[in-house]
């Protein structure tokens, strides 16, 4: 199994397997949410930038559609 999780300073850790870059978050700073499927991680910083990697067959990591996310 893939485990994926933040810390305080906003750093994603994930471990496991990688076989789709679900795992692929080193270079994620200041999250404050992480998601996750089986093969796929979706994050969103505190400036509502929302990252994703990992398998996209059905457009789980497609956010470019997203814009102007508030967080509440």
């Amino acid at each position: 199994p893939t485990r994926r999780s933040s810390d305080l300073s906003g750093r994603v850790v994930a471990t496991g397997y990688n076989g789709y870059g679900q795992c692929d978050v080193s270079n994620w700073h200041d999250i404050i949410a992480v998601s996750a499927g089986r093969n796929h991680t979706l994050a969103l910083d505190k400036n509502g930038t929302v990252w994703a990697v990992g398998d996209n067959t059905y457009g789980q990591t497609d956010v470019s559609k997203f814009r102007n996310i508030k967080v509440k």
